[in-house]
């Protein structure tokens, strides 16, 4: 049956790697049910053909990026038309996925104009087939059995969905307070069980006049004791409280196997910036949206920042505890002021 629908996936390539991008372009195509918007007739080369590429690009909900060794022989980025719909699927805030069709090394300029993005490389065909999967994902398609088992509702514990990324825990798939992954969910200042209205000191509850001093923390029980680390026990632990089971916060180090262990690209979906992560073991991924933090009354560099609390404590800076500290530019862990408002992704110890 004929597609009612404009294409969804938008392919820009230059003209020199023709034959190798058909080949995936078919390879997608039949394995998702949809056409691919591709340049076929040389449009690039006529001015006239602006609004068609335009209109395109308005119209996919996919953009890929098909990046060779041609792109290292750009002298123009203002004039290069690779480089022009790229920024313009940018502007859009369309979901960009960059595809390395052969092994050339990234060019300084693409890594400044296009920093931290991760590419998919071409040459395997796990990649490439984990890409038409996840573009079955994106576009609400009925996938293989593969994909059905990757997004089964089955992966729930507690009533709650999770993603095996192949890790010592299962991530799940939404912060707290959230009902998709895009969604910020609630806000919440670091061992506190409940969204407030205002993120300070004063209305912080560890703090008590001694929000210093480490000695107070110990004698209120608050921490189990691990080297120089403490972390929350489960009566402080929101996610327990609120999810149950075997969901908890995640510690500092399991956000560092995150980080490690994982691909990071910077997305948008829906017009919410964030990272896809994508296990290096599976091949799944989780999505976390740039949320910003919450200080007094007011939510900060949402869809800028991207930070969510670990349960961990560093004993030797005794006002703060450790986040993920991630922008589109760097992938790390922090430390936070604990009395501002973050979000939290959890894990799951199944």
């Amino acid at each position: 049956m004929e597609q009612l629908h404009q294409p969804r996936i938008f392919i820009s390539y230059k003209r020199a790697d023709k034959e190798r991008v058909f080949v995936i372009k078919d390879s997608i195509e039949q394995a998702t049910g949809e056409r691919c918007w591709i340049d076929l007739d040389g449009i690039e080369s006529d001015a006239q053909f602006v609004d068609v590429i335009m209109n395109a690009i308005d119209d996919c909900e996919v953009f890929l990026f098909m990046r060779s060794a041609e792109h290292n022989k750009i002298t123009n980025h203002r004039t290069d038309w690779t480089i022009r719909e790229v920024n313009y699927a940018l502007g859009e805030r369309k979901r960009i996925v960059f595809v390395a069709l052969d092994n050339s090394p990234l060019p300084r300029w693409f890594k400044f104009m296009f920093p931290n993005q991760q590419e998919i490389d071409a040459a395997d065909d796990a990649k490439l087939k984990g890409l038409c999967t996840d573009l079955q994902s994106w576009l609400g398609l009925q996938g293989g059995q593969d994909d059905k088992q990757k997004h089964s509702t089955h992966n729930l514990h507690n009533g709650h969905e999770f993603v095996d990324l192949g890790l010592s825990v299962k991530w799940a798939t939404c912060n707290v307070g959230a009902n998709t992954p895009e969604e910020y969910g609630d806000y919440f200042a670091w061992g506190e069980t409940e969204p407030k209205n205002e993120y300070d000191i004063k209305s912080y509850k560890w703090s008590n006049g001694k929000y210093n001093e480490i000695t107070k923390y110990c004698a209120n029980d608050t921490f189990g004791i691990i080297d120089n680390q403490r972390d929350l026990v489960l009566a402080d632990d929101v996610v327990h409280i609120k999810w149950g089971g075997k969901w908890r916060i995640p510690t500092k180090e399991q956000l560092i196997e995150l980080i490690e262990k994982c691909i990071w690209i910077w997305i948008i979906i829906n017009g919410v910036y964030g990272y896809e992560i994508i296990s290096k073991i599976t091949g799944n991924s989780i999505f976390i949206p740039a949320a910003g933090y919450k200080l007094g009354i007011t939510t900060h560099s949402a869809n800028t920042i991207l930070e969510c609390w670990s349960q961990s404590v560093d004993l030797r800076v005794a006002d703060s505890a450790y986040s993920l500290g991630c922008d589109a530019n760097s992938v790390d862990f922090c430390i936070e002021d604990r009395y501002v408002g973050l979000t939290i992704r959890p894990i799951c110890t199944l």
